[in-house]
């Protein structure tokens, strides 16, 4: 039986250290990698000799306390962007319907470590409608309906890490710290989506439900977002279910059995209560 990383920690600690090369620190040192993934020094080393062994990451010439991805990681992104293409050849038919259906903007966001990333949408024929401007832009996982509808879906350890720590200031939007949101994770993944409102603009109201690939790993959202005074309880329960309906099916298309996994639609979601 296939194994995904969400049930496999050892697999889920190597794609945090690979999560750890980043624009704002591509030659991270086994420490940083292992305060970036939230693991200990001992296994950061680890696990960088192992993906060193197979040619992923390499010491940094001149600078051996340091890795960098190696040019093999060109191969896995030269695939990821032929799959980018599929997901969004399949899924901009389903956005269109979803667009026409709920006469709101429907867009894909796709999982990138701890981030999403707006990447195609189909824009809403009102005149006064969500247009996003920013698609490319990274997007914390907490902030939006189509990151907490992914954040939601993930292991304990990695939500645990992709919050707000600490210290650290939470966005003025509907939780206030870490309690409030882990009840909204659970509320979502029982409902299946995931309901923001103002979280990134005034008066917008957005409505996200997960994607996931054929291993069962959540690695995008589709939503679809408008004014506020357009999603009533009654129109949010209707536009919820198309939204359902559409990710459960991109995700058959892309391999994941959804057979007994689609969730009722049936009550609000938390923020409507």
């Amino acid at each position: 039986m296939e194994q995904s990383p969400a049930s496999n920690p050892s697999a889920a600690k190597i794609l945090d250290v690979l999560f750890a090369f980043s624009m704002a620190n591509p030659h991270p040192t086994a420490l940083e990698v292992a305060n970036a993934a939230g693991i200990n020094r001992t296994t950061a080393h680890r696990l960088l000799q192992i993906l060193e062994a197979n040619r992923i990451v390499r010491r940094r010439p001149g600078q051996s306390s340091r890795y960098e991805l190696s040019a093999r990681v060109l191969q896995l992104s030269e695939t990821f962007l032929h799959q980018l293409d599929d997901l969004r050849s399949i899924s901009l038919s389903y956005l269109t319907t979803l667009r026409d259906r709920t006469g709101e903007t429907a867009a894909l966001h796709l999982r990138q470590g701890d981030s999403r990333v707006g990447v195609v949408q189909v824009e809403s024929y009102h005149q006064l409608r969500r247009t996003y401007s920013d698609l490319g832009k990274r997007v914390p996982l907490y902030l939006g309906a189509p990151s907490l509808a992914m954040l939601a879906f993930l292991p304990q350890e990695q939500i645990d890490r992709y919050v707000p720590q600490n210290g650290q200031p939470w966005p003025d939007i509907e939780f206030r710290d870490a309690v409030e949101l882990f009840g909204w994770l659970a509320d979502i993944r029982e409902k299946g989506f995931a309901v923001s409102r103002a979280h990134r603009l005034a008066g917008i109201v957005s409505i996200a439900a997960p994607i996931r690939s054929r291993a069962g790993d959540v690695i995008a959202a589709i939503n679809v977002t408008g004014p506020e005074a357009r999603f009533t309880p009654q129109t949010i329960a209707g536009m919820a279910e198309a939204v359902v309906h559409a990710a459960c099916e991109i995700s058959e298309r892309i391999g994941y059995s959804t057979h007994g996994t689609v969730p009722s639609t049936s009550r609000s979601n938390r923020t409507d209560r």
